[in-house]
């Protein structure tokens, strides 16, 4: 579908025929991300947690953009999986209440992201220039979303909203994942 779309960019002559490659790598890319948002979005939105959904899901694709890690050979595998561990982890954020799991690990995730990206992939190896700009970057967000995290835990403690604690559950957990994703490749890469 994303070399129709390019192919027919680039005989409409609104791009260059040497620009069809990176219009295909963009509009891929564009696909992967937005399927698994809206399907998941939508899902959270039939569980009536519109809130706790994009509270999972955006801190998951923000960080993940810049932290790298995991990656299936298959478009559709990725699609398919991440749409899966999206909403088996929105279900468990909204069930489980024990936030001291969800306070360290927030604070966990963010220090393995900060640590350990970028992690750049086979397809695409980061230049020195890549690695510095992506590490700072997802450490940067990852601070950005652990402040967000806190002052929600403060509001919610003085307001004593319980939708409140459902978003940062689920905020904790999109930062969970992103990190986690990272551990299988650092693994494979320090075996021998």
């Amino acid at each position: 579908m994303a070399k129709k779309i390019a192919g027919w960019l680039c005989r409409s002559g609104a791009i260059r025929e040497d620009e069809e490659e990176l219009y295909i790598f963009a509009i891929c890319n564009t696909f992967l991300t937005l399927v698994p948002l809206v399907s998941v979005l939508l899902i959270a939105y039939m569980m009536d947690s519109l809130p706790e959904g994009l509270a999972l899901v955006i801190p998951f694709l923000t960080i993940r953009k810049f932290s790298g890690g995991f990656h299936f050979d298959s478009a559709v595998k990725c699609m398919i999986t991440s749409i899966l561990l999206l909403v088996m982890l929105l279900i468990i954020s909204l069930k489980i209440t024990l936030l001291p799991v969800f306070d360290a690990g927030i604070l966990l995730a963010g220090i393995s992201v900060s640590v350990n990206s970028p992690i750049d992939s086979e397809a695409r190896r980061l230049d020195d220039e890549e690695i510095r700009r992506f590490k700072r970057t997802a450490g940067i967000i990852s601070l950005v979303f652990i402040l967000i995290y806190l002052m929600m835990r403060i509001l919610s403690a003085i307001l004593n909203m319980p939708v409140l604690i459902r978003i940062e559950r689920c905020l904790s957990s999109g930062m969970m994942l992103a990190a986690i994703l990272q551990f299988p490749v650092l693994i494979r890469r320090r075996r021998p």
